[in-house]
């Protein structure tokens, strides 16, 4: 599994949100791998709600969805700000 995660300036703190601040891929085995060093690349680089875009995760090259900042997963086709479905972790 892979996760693009991409962050932008917070406009609640006086950035300019389309400016990309963050960038990394995260490499897990399972969700709950990716979800806890996601966890930590917040922490060690002060990434907040404000902050997140959107994230997409892969399996084996498949877009299955996006994670939120809550580490919540989202189905593929539920991207926009419609109807949410949240994918069941033990599944992957």
């Amino acid at each position: 599994m892979k996760l693009k995660i991409e962050c932008y300036g917070n406009i609640d703190h006086g950035q300019n949100p389309y400016e990309l601040t963050a960038k990394k891929e995260i490499d897990g085995k399972n969700i709950q791998d990716i979800r806890g060093k996601v966890y930590d690349f917040q922490s060690k680089n002060q990434i907040g709600g404000g902050n997140w875009g959107e994230c997409p995760l892969y399996l084996h090259g498949v877009l299955i969805g996006y994670m939120s900042y809550n580490g919540t997963v989202w189905d593929r086709s539920d991207s926009d700000l419609g109807r949410k479905e949240e994918i069941d972790d033990t599944k992957f």
